[in-house]
């Protein structure tokens, strides 16, 4: 993977697992072959802020090096009901992911999990994500078909959601929307809402950027409030970014 770099950053971000976590890792590592076990990541609302102990899911990802034993993955899901296996995936799996465009798993790799076990194989391999040149592999003619159909069941599904769902699913979708631009634009992969909204300033609406920062603020807060107001906005929102990145992916 090679192209030009993005913002230098790589993720090394350790976590501090909790008890049920630390259980679920330890078991992993035991299940999983010492020599194939290649990552086993966390995103989400645990590393986000909004994390609710007695509610809310562990966002897994984890990776090997060959396929794993098929009976590994339900046993552990069985075993761990709060744990959600994002991504269960070998490293040439999440290669062609990547390479066919998945800017969700790009960037969630590479800046949003945080660290819960990687082996030297993985860290060489996230090193080499920082140059690599997704723009290439976003334009596309089949990434930015899916990049398209994405947007619009995502745009769609707001449009049903109420309360502490909207608020939690519009932000890590108005946020990828806004990183997939930022990087567009600028050639550089970042992570944070706010900071992609720093980045964007000069193209954004002022009254939109302030929407967003009191979504974000709501959801860390677990805030249920969301009017119909808030829903017309969002959609709005939602809607100019899509068109936005699709018009620079065209450009």
């Amino acid at each position: 993977m090679t192209g030009y770099p993005g913002s230098g950053y790589m993720n090394t971000t350790r976590v501090s697992p909790d008890e049920y976590l630390r259980n679920f890792v330890a078991d992993a590592r035991k299940r999983h072959a010492e020599d194939n076990l290649r990552a086993i990541l966390i995103y989400g609302s645990y590393i986000e802020g909004y994390f609710a102990p007695t509610e809310s899911d562990y966002d897994i990802l984890m990776f090997f090096g060959r396929q794993p034993d098929p009976e590994h993955r339900p046993a552990m899901e069985q075993k761990y009901p709060r744990i959600s296996l994002m991504y269960y995936l070998t490293i040439p799996e999440l290669e062609e992911r990547i390479e066919n465009g998945s800017w969700s798993l790009y960037i969630t790799v590479l800046k949003g999990a945080g660290v819960l076990y990687q082996d030297e194989t993985f860290k060489q391999f996230v090193s080499g994500l920082k140059d690599f040149d997704m723009q290439k592999h976003l334009s596309n003619k089949e990434a930015t078909e899916k990049i398209t159909e994405k947007f619009d069941e995502e745009i769609k599904a707001q449009s049903q959601r109420e309360k502490f769902e909207a608020v939690k699913w519009f932000v890590p979708t108005v946020r990828r929307m806004l990183q997939i631009l930022t990087y567009l634009r600028y050639h550089q992969t970042v992570w944070g809402l706010q900071q992609n909204l720093q980045m964007l300033q000069d193209t954004l609406a002022n009254d939109d950027m302030a929407f967003m920062r009191q979504m974000q603020q709501r959801l860390l807060h677990r805030s249920t409030s969301f009017s119909p107001g808030d829903k017309r906005c969002a959609m709005a929102i939602l809607n100019k970014l899509r068109n936005a990145v699709l018009n620079e992916i065209d450009t």
